[in-house]
C-alpha cells in the first residue's frame, strides 16, 4: 500500500515538473540581465532570468512593440538576434500570455545610442565588478557616462510593470506649502510622477536639478510631478534648500512612503490615468534622458511597460 502511494507521489511530481518546465504553469516570466546590455542590429544577444520554458516557438522576444522568435531558449536564458530596425528601449520576454518585466537595450555605437535613464542597470560590469559614476553635475561625471552608478552607498534600479503586475497606487492627503490639501485622486486622468525625497539625503539633492526641469516640462505635457518630502515642515526644506523648483507636498510622519513601500530616499513612482503604478525607480535618476521621456509618452499613451504587442513574424 505504502509503496503504491510512494510511487504514484514520485510520478506526480515528475509530471509536475515537466509541466511547469514546459512554461503550462511556471511563478512568471523574469528578466534579471541581458548580456551584453549595448549591442548593434544582427548580433545575437542573451536574456538571463526564469521562467522562459523549454519551447523555443512559444517565446517571443519583445524589441519595443517588435517581436522575434528567439534563437535558443532555456528555462534561465535565451539566445535572440537582435532586429536590423530595432532601436534603443525596453526589452521584455512574452511566454504566451505571461509579459516579464522590461529592462533597457541599448542598440547602436556608443556615440549614438540612446542613453537610459541613470538607475536604469547596465548589467555589463565585468568579472562581477560595478562602476562607479558621478551623478549628473557632479566632477568626474562625463569621465564615464555609464548609467549605471553609486550615489550614497546605493545602487540605483528600476521596475516596470504590466497590465497584470500593477497595483492601484495607495491614495493620500498631505498639505502643501499654502496649507491645501494634495490628494491622488488630484491627478485622475493625468500620469504623476511620484518622487519621495528629503534634504537631508545627498542622492535626492542629485538629482533634484532634472526633477526640476521634468516639473517645467510638465506645465506643457499631458503630466504631473509631486515631490513628497519627509522632512518635518517647509521652514526645514526651506532652510537647506532656499531655491527648490519642486511641486512639494509634506509627509513628515512618512506614512505615505511607509505606504508605498518606500525603504530608501529617494524613491519615485510613475502613475498612470487610472492609478495605478507602472514603473518603480529606486536612487536618483536622470530626468532629462530621453529613455524616461518616451516612457512617459508610452505611460500617457495608455500603454504599459510591459503591454508590449506580440506579433507574429
Amino acid at each position: 500500500m505504502y509503496k503504491k502511494v510512494f510511487t504514484a507521489v514520485v510520478i506526480a511530481s515528475v509530471v509536475l515538473l515537466v509541466v511547469m518546465r514546459s512554461g503550462v504553469i511556471d511563478g512568471g516570466v523574469h528578466i534579471s540581465s541581458v548580456q551584453p546590455s549595448e549591442t548593434m542590429p544582427g548580433e545575437e544577444i542573451f536574456i538571463m532570468g526564469s521562467g522562459f520554458g523549454i519551447a523555443a516557438d512559444e517565446v517571443a522576444v519583445l524589441f519595443g512593440e517588435r517581436s522575434v522568435k528567439a534563437l535558443e531558449v532555456r528555462d534561465d536564458l535565451i539566445k535572440v538576434k537582435v532586429p536590423q530596425s530595432a532601436q534603443s528601449g525596453l526589452l521584455s520576454v512574452a511566454v504566451g500570455s505571461d509579459v516579464s518585466n522590461g529592462v533597457f537595450l541599448r542598440i547602436g555605437s556608443g556615440a549614438q545610442a540612446a542613453m537610459p535613464p541613470h538607475g536604469m542597470p547596465s548589467m555589463n560590469a565585468e568579472n562581477g565588478t560595478e562602476k562607479q559614476v558621478a551623478p549628473p553635475g557632479v566632477e568626474g561625471a562625463a569621465d564615464n557616462p555609464d548609467p549605471q552608478m553609486r550615489m550614497g552607498g546605493m545602487m540605483t534600479s528600476h521596475a516596470f510593470y504590466s497590465s497584470k503586475d500593477a497595483k492601484p497606487a495607495p491614495d493620500f492627503t498631505l498639505k502643501n506649502e499654502k496649507g491645501e490639501n494634495v490628494k491622488l485622486s488630484d491627478y485622475k486622468g493625468r500620469t504623476l510622477v511620484l518622487n519621495f525625497w528629503a534634504t537631508w539625503c545627498a542622492p535626492c539633492l542629485a538629482e533634484i536639478p532634472s526633477l526640476e526641469n521634468l516639473t517645467k516640462r510638465a506645465e506643457a505635457a499631458d503630466f504631473d510631478v509631486l515631490a513628497v518630502s519627509v522632512n518635518q515642515s517647509f521652514e526645514e526644506i526651506k532652510r537647506d534648500l532656499p531655491e527648490c523648483g519642486l511641486k512639494v507636498a509634506l509627509d513628515p510622519k512618512s506614512e505615505v512612503a511607509a505606504s508605498y513601500g518606500t525603504v530608501k530616499f529617494p524613491e519615485t513612482f510613475v502613475i498612470d490615468a487610472q492609478g495605478r503604478i507602472v514603473a518603480k525607480f529606486i536612487g536618483a535618476q536622470n530626468w532629462d534622458s530621453e529613455a524616461f521621456a518616451k516612457l512617459l509618452q508610452m505611460v500617457s499613451k495608455g500603454t504599459l511597460p510591459g503591454d508590449m504587442m506580440v506579433e507574429e513574424r
